[in-house]
């Protein structure tokens, strides 16, 4: 937890120091750009269709029974079942990877071309971005399946990881490098995986996908168990992506120069403060998981409970940080404070990601069941939040968003979720 914890708390520090250097060194269409590029290449979200998320819950059900210091057919059968996760899951994203490739480079080079950009360097940095970012994506799945165990190493990884990549942005900023930082990134996110994936982790991985295919009538068979629950996510996902990562889309050309700079720099540093929060949830999903095979409802609730609790936490402090921030640069650095969005929107947007982080939370926990009830009313929120905000959005910029936001998550989000936890989580938890 204490690794965890110091990946999120770089990445609010790192922020900050991203707050300087691009206020500094960026122009305010420079700044749009740079943070329209983060968006689009977030369109790996709707290639992945949620099989990451389901690679990672089902393999911190198989984790214990693989690892037991006494070798049985169970220990053997929960081996098989972590190869054919990582075989398969590598299959399907060297495909969805040569599709993110091509789709996003094309659908960037249309979208962001106009008289606005005709001066700016943009087209070789967002294509070199795109190609680096795809070749990374081939190793989700072994990653994937890792953190269903290695919680400590990945967390290690991840924090090595955010420190290299800020490094190495905020060097190629300072240096003149503009938007071939958001490639350098992508350079660093490639490297430092490639080196997790075959070299930390080598044997392990090796060992795993050496295992025997797993028989047809397999209850972890992938197009009976996998598929149906991946779809399932992968389809909210995509619903998801158009609710929650298209607002710098949505004000680039609605509004004036520096609007999407500003909230795509705001939304990286709230959605940061949510990760440290939902950095309880990874810390301690493996534990949960295994009082769950272990059919210990009562403590897997009660870590649950607790970890909402601690998350919700964790959001309000970095929340309040953020605003005696901006309060402080205001004052005494107004051209900084300036490159962030207004106070009002900010507060929304932070009281939303604390509820949202508690649903993510109890959503996780239930689909650790092997089922995803959140279909339906996860389509109906989202679709209502997309169109929100693209209508509130255009015309208020920023402050309608946040309205959005908000208003979806208690007036819809809530009362279409808590009912379909409960009535789930009754029928599961029965012994």
């Amino acid at each position: 937890m204490l690794i965890a914890t110091c990946t999120r708390l770089w990445q609010l520090v790192a922020g900050l120091v991203s707050v300087a250097i691009i206020t500094q060194f960026f122009s305010l269409q420079t700044q749009d750009i740079y943070y329209v590029f983060a968006d689009l290449l977030a369109l790996q979200t709707l290639f992945d269709l949620g099989l990451t998320g389901v690679l990672l819950s089902l393999a911190s059900r198989e984790w214990p029974t693989a690892t037991e210091s006494e070798p049985s057919d169970a220990t053997s059968l929960a081996k098989r079942r972590l190869g054919s996760l990582i075989r398969d899951g590598t299959r399907w994203f060297v495909v969805m990877s040569v599709l993110f490739a091509i789709g996003a480079s094309t659908f960037g080079l249309w979208y962001l071309q106009g008289p606005e950009t005709d001066t700016m360097q943009w087209r070789a940095p967002w294509i070199a971005s795109v190609v680096l970012t795809a070749a990374a994506m081939i190793m989700m799945p072994c990653i994937g399946v890792l953190e269903g165990k290695y919680v400590v190493p990945i967390n290690i990884f991840r924090l090595t990881q955010a420190i290299i990549g800020n490094l190495v942005v905020w060097l190629v900023i300072t240096q003149g490098g503009s938007l071939w930082a958001v490639a350098a990134s992508a350079a660093v996110r490639l490297l430092c995986e490639s080196f997790f994936v075959f070299g930390r982790f080598r044997k392990q991985l090796f060992d795993l996908i050496r295992q025997e295919p797993l028989p047809a009538n397999d209850a972890l068979d992938w197009r009976s168990a996998v598929r149906p629950l991946q779809w399932r996510i992968g389809l909210q996902a995509i619903v998801a992506y158009l609710a929650t990562r298209t607002y710098t889309l949505i004000v680039l050309d609605a509004q004036s120069t520096g609007a999407a700079g500003r909230i795509g720099l705001t939304w990286a540093i709230l959605i940061a403060i949510q990760a440290s929060g939902l950095a309880w949830l990874q810390a301690r999903l493996p534990q949960i998981g295994r009082h769950v095979q272990e059919s210990d409802f009562t403590e897997a609730r009660r870590l649950v409970r607790q970890t909402s609790y601690l998350a919700v936490a964790t959001i309000i402090l970095g929340s309040i940080a953020l605003v005696v921030l901006h309060l402080g640069l205001t004052r005494y650095y107004p051209a900084t404070a300036d490159r962030l969005l207004p106070l009002p929107p900010i507060l929304l947007f932070s009281v939303s990601l604390a509820i949202y982080a508690v649903i993510i939370i109890w959503s996780t926990y239930t689909r650790l069941f092997r089922i995803d009830p959140f279909v339906r009313p996860g389509l109906i929120g989202s679709t209502v939040l997309a169109t929100a905000a693209i209508v509130l959005g255009v015309r208020y910029g920023a402050m309608g968003i946040a309205v959005a936001h908000l208003g979806t998550m208690t007036l819809v989000n809530l009362p279409l979720l808590i009912p379909v936890i409960r009535r789930e989580l009754a029928v599961v938890e029965k012994p």
